[in-house]
């Protein structure tokens, strides 16, 4: 049988099978089963799976048409065309907002979370004019229920980024081997290596990275960066640089020229907060520490198809 048609049959929705991206909003009230370790969430149920493409999970009184006339749709057949278009997000966005509801606590936690939600007015403020407008715009009923449902739960997520780069600095910047990188190139190695041993000092290095065209400063590099491909490959090496100085053998650039490399601000405690900004920039530093706590909390999702999902997103936010 043709799959789109079987769709149609069993969930009574006469339009094609999609994974088109639905709102927040929408899906706010229909979400899969998830425990954490501090308790259960959620209000569902599962069933034993009998096909590997079905959802387990059900929602009560699935049968019930939500919608009748020409276009009949179950409540069942709602709850998963929106699994199928945001659900794996979901789910996890509210995981983590129930997390950080846990870990944020403390009155700088709570003036963190008002940093965040005030920046992330500004965004909406820019990009609309105001935060009544943007959630309009998107399908809200009105600007408390956008909060509620999308602003301060990104806020505390947000939060919680910032607040594990902050308390855990050592780790993250051990994990991610942060350092401070500048550096000129010319074509060949020889020139490279000539002008490294010639480099005694800073004052050294900045009068002939002055006199360079290809100068360029990159600032705070890390395993996670989107610099040059072979400069992040070194970072480790600049880490393990405990003193500001040139680093000491030429590095091959991804462009074929070769990199005379300055390492400074090596003292990285004393610039912990413009670390700290730079990595909570890198989405893949977000993702890690989104899967820390994660499965900190034993986030378990007891639904195959549902649990493909969020591996797409990350397969470090499901431990099998």
């Amino acid at each position: 049988m043709d799959e789109n048609k079987e769709f149609r049959q069993v969930h009574k929705v006469p339009v094609k099978k999609t994974k088109k991206p639905i709102n927040k909003k929408a899906i706010a009230g229909l979400v899969l089963a998830i425990f954490l370790a501090a308790g259960c969430i959620g209000g569902y149920y599962y069933v034993k799976n009998t096909k590997e493409a079905d959802y387990v999970s059900k929602v009560t009184d699935g049968s019930k048409d939500l919608i009748t006339g020409d276009a009949t749709v179950s409540k069942q057949g709602y709850y998963e065309y929106l699994m199928d278009g945001s659900g794996a997000s979901e789910i996890v966005s509210q995981a983590l907002t129930k997390i950080a509801n846990k870990e944020l606590t403390t009155k700088a936690d709570k003036t963190s979370i008002e940093t965040e939600t005030k920046a992330l007015e500004d965004q909406y403020k820019n990009y609309m004019g105001s935060v009544k407008d943007y959630a309009k715009s998107v399908g809200y009923s009105s600007e408390e229920a956008f909060r509620k449902a999308t602003l301060t739960p990104n806020a505390k997520q947000n939060a919680l980024v910032k607040k594990y780069l902050t308390s855990k600095f050592t780790t993250a910047i051990n994990k991610y081997k942060v350092s401070y990188v500048k550096y000129f190139t010319y074509e060949k190695e020889s020139q490279a290596l000539k002008t490294i041993q010639s480099i005694k000092s800073e004052d050294d290095y900045k009068k002939l990275a002055e006199a360079s065209s290809t100068s360029n400063d990159v600032g705070i590099l890390s395993t996670k960066s989107s610099a040059d491909s072979n400069l992040v490959k070194k970072a480790s090496a600049f880490y393990k640089m405990k003193k500001d100085g040139v680093y000491g053998s030429a590095v091959k650039l991804s462009t074929g020229a070769y990199a005379v490399v300055y390492v400074y601000n090596t003292d990285r405690a004393v610039h912990k907060d413009d670390i700290v900004s730079a990595l909570y920039k890198l989405d893949k530093v977000k993702t890690d520490i989104n899967a820390y706590y994660l499965n900190k909390y034993h986030f378990t999702v007891y639904d195959n198809k549902m649990k493909k999902a969020i591996k797409e997103i990350s397969k470090s936010y499901i431990k099998d």
